[in-house]
């Protein structure tokens, strides 16, 4: 309503386009409301501190932590002006940075790790995974052999994570050689019975962060997409 009065005292018209490079420019992300903790303080509190216990005192010996997390396609757009563009007809997508074609980037499911080296924490480079959304099978340029794989939702799901995203994270970890903790939220696609039994068939511990408490402490919401969003 604001920028619907300022446009007209100004007599003119703003175009999709100006909107597109408005939005581009302040780094402005549409998104739905996100749900925000009920817990009362002192519960919330005592659900912190039986987290950080088990995160930091149970599982010694632990030196990588690793948190993993979706971040829509749309954020992932901005973060790296990249988006997807289907061409019909052709068996191919083609990644560029116009912004009309958001809605078609899919999921990017990134992963921030540090390792434990003496008494400081370092960071670690585990590659990222990227679901394009189209709704045929499309063959895709991959030169950095990421895992890039295409579905009709450009979405996440058990089968996914058991099958394909699980396998591709515990292969990374096998080459830090050292024992790794997997931190990640209660998602439902993350902590099926099947995708938790796929990490401890590959002998990788985790933990889910509490219910309420992942705006407060999943690593990717707080220290990377919160940065970008509006």
């Amino acid at each position: 309503e604001k920028a619907e009065t300022i446009g007209a005292a100004q007599m003119c018209l703003l175009t999709d386009k100006w909107l597109q490079r408005f939005r581009r420019r302040h780094r402005i992300v549409l998104r739905k409301s996100q749900r925000r903790t009920q817990l009362s303080p002192e519960e919330r509190t005592k659900r912190f501190d039986k987290f950080y216990t088990y995160l930091y005192v149970t599982p010694k010996g632990h030196k990588v932590f690793i948190n993993y997390d979706e971040i829509p396609g749309a954020l992932a757009g901005m973060l790296g002006q990249l988006t997807t563009l289907d061409i019909r007809g052709n068996t191919n997508v083609l990644v560029h940075a116009e912004e009309k074609h958001f809605k078609r980037m899919g999921t990017l499911l990134a992963a921030l790790a540090v390792r434990e080296e003496g008494d400081k924490f370092v960071s670690v480079p585990i590659n990222p995974a990227i679901i394009i959304k189209c709704h045929k099978p499309k063959t895709i340029a991959n030169p950095h052999q990421l895992l890039v794989t295409t579905n009709a939702t450009g979405v996440i799901n058990s089968v996914y994570m058991r099958d394909q995203y699980v396998p591709y994270l515990v292969d990374q970890l096998k080459k830090l050689n050292a024992d790794a903790l997997v931190v990640m939220d209660s998602a439902s696609a993350h902590i099926s019975p099947a995708v938790l039994a796929a990490f401890r068939i590959a002998g990788v511990k985790y933990a889910i962060i509490p219910g309420g408490l992942t705006s407060f402490i999943q690593a990717i919401d707080v220290a990377l997409a919160a940065l970008y969003r509006a």
